[in-house]
C-alpha cells in the first residue's frame, strides 16, 4: 500500500504549514486533489515528522477503512474553529455538515490538538 501511495501521491506537491503550540512542533499536510484525499491519514508516513496532522478542506465526512489505527477528527469551519471533534476507528464513519474541512491526527493528541486549534486563528479559505 506504502508502495502504491508513494507513485500515486508525489509528496513535493503537497502544501504543508508548521504549527507550534506549547512547545511542540506540528506538520500540517495540506490533502488536495483525488489521490491525497484517498489516502488521508497514511499521507502522514511520507513526512518524517513526530507529529504531523492531516487537513483535508471541503470535507464533511471522512471514514477509516485503509488503517487500523484510531484517529481524533476535527471538523473546522472556515476560520480554523472547531465545528465538531471525535474520535474514529477501523471501519468507522463521521460527519458534520456545518465543516468546510477536517483535521486528523493520533488520537493519543486529541486534547493538544483541541487546545492547537482553539489559540490559532488559522484561515483556511
Amino acid at each position: 500500500m506504502l508502495f502504491l501511495m508513494h507513485l500515486l501521491v508525489q509528496k513535493e506537491k503537497l502544501q504543508t504549514r508548521q504549527l507550534s503550540h506549547a512547545g511542540r512542533e506540528f506538520l500540517l499536510i495540506i490533502a488536495e486533489g483525488f489521490w491525497p484525499r484517498f489516502f488521508g491519514w497514511r499521507l502522514a508516513g511520507l513526512f518524517e515528522h513526530p507529529n504531523p496532522l492531516i487537513f483535508i478542506p471541503r470535507c464533511r465526512a471522512v471514514q477509516q477503512w485503509l488503517d487500523c489505527s484510531s484517529l481524533a477528527v476535527f471538523f473546522i469551519d472556515a476560520h480554523g474553529r472547531v465545528q465538531a471533534q471525535n474520535t474514529m476507528g477501523f471501519g468507522q464513519f463521521r460527519y458534520c455538515w456545518q465543516a468546510y474541512g477536517v483535521i486528523e491526527g493520533p488520537v493519543q493528541q486529541m486534547e493538544l490538538i483541541r487546545l492547537l486549534l482553539s489559540n490559532k486563528k488559522i484561515c483556511y479559505r
